[in-house]
């Protein structure tokens, strides 16, 4: 567990590696903290992508964007966890013009 940045009057980020086994489990139950009246509340985590979990990611966004050129009918994004991200095709959908 590390520092980030330097003193400061408030609260300092810190830095945490968490196991492989414990990391996806904390991830997928920090939705629980906000709804807390604990003073976790207002703590956020974050996941932080290594170099190879980014350019998987940036590969996936490119392929989504080739696929939504080439059907203008729905979108592709790319959802879910950073270690479960995947391309959904979602259907688009079309304003009715009123009378």
């Amino acid at each position: 567990m590390t520092r980030i940045n330097t003193k400061l009057e408030r609260a300092r980020p810190l830095k945490y590696q968490l196991s492989e086994k414990l990391k996806p489990k904390i991830m997928k139950n920090l939705y629980k903290l906000k709804d807390s009246q604990s003073p976790y509340k207002k703590m956020s985590i974050k996941h932080d992508m290594t170099r190879e979990e980014r350019e998987k990611d940036r590969a996936l966004r490119t392929e989504a964007s080739e696929l939504r050129k080439e059907n203008q009918n729905f979108r592709y994004v790319v959802r879910g966890l950073p270690w479960e991200r995947q391309i959904v095709k979602l259907r688009i959908r079309k304003k009715e013009e009123a009378d």
